[in-house]
């Protein structure tokens, strides 16, 4: 006698749509995985730059250490000729918002320190955050600045302004986190 033939438990059109299924699903997971992967290592650098943004680890070097003896003030007039005042200035573009630490050493107590806010041709006074101020001291300010974020539409920047009532020889740095 001859063995009985098993039955078939699918019929062969329902295997092959199966295999495609599983093939297209297969397919499915693994483009999934490699998206989620990008979005993770992009969320993971925006991290970083966030992260660098809050320790002040991203910055620019305006002025190191100059001497202000060294520089050309503009000086203005006030009221007559024997009461001058000698304006050291220092400008720059600003892209992102950030803080402007400004040290003036020796610091001496007739010198001022003014940041403005350039807006497209309008100048905004900034005032410097008085709790860093606290903490470090005298002759360093901490000033809060918003950038253009990269919008070319938008010009913006910011001028320092270091000024004396007499030609000045203290060292000055300016750094600009963002």
């Amino acid at each position: 006698m001859s063995e009985p033939k098993p039955k078939k438990m699918v019929s062969r059109n329902v295997a092959i749509a199966l295999g495609i299924i599983c093939i297209v699903l297969g397919a499915s997971l693994a483009g999934t995985l490699i998206v989620l992967n990008d979005a993770l290592n992009n969320a993971n650098q925006q991290n970083t730059n966030l992260r660098n943004i809050v320790n002040l680890s991203t910055f620019i070097i305006i002025a190191n250490n100059v001497n202000l003896s060294e520089q050309i003030p503009i000086v203005n007039h006030l009221g007559n000729d024997d009461n001058l005042q000698y304006d050291y200035r220092f400008g720059l573009s600003v892209n992102y918002s950030g803080l402007i630490k400004v040290q003036v050493q020796p610091f001496n107590s007739n010198t001022t320190v003014e940041v403005g806010r350039v807006y497209t041709g309008y100048t905004y006074q900034i005032e410097p955050i008085n709790d860093l101020t606290n903490i470090f001291g005298e002759g360093t300010n901490y000033y809060p600045v918003v950038g253009s974020g990269n919008n070319p539409a938008l010009s913006l920047g910011a001028t320092i302004d270091i000024i004396t009532p007499s030609p000045s020889s203290a060292n000055v740095t300016i750094t600009y986190y963002y």
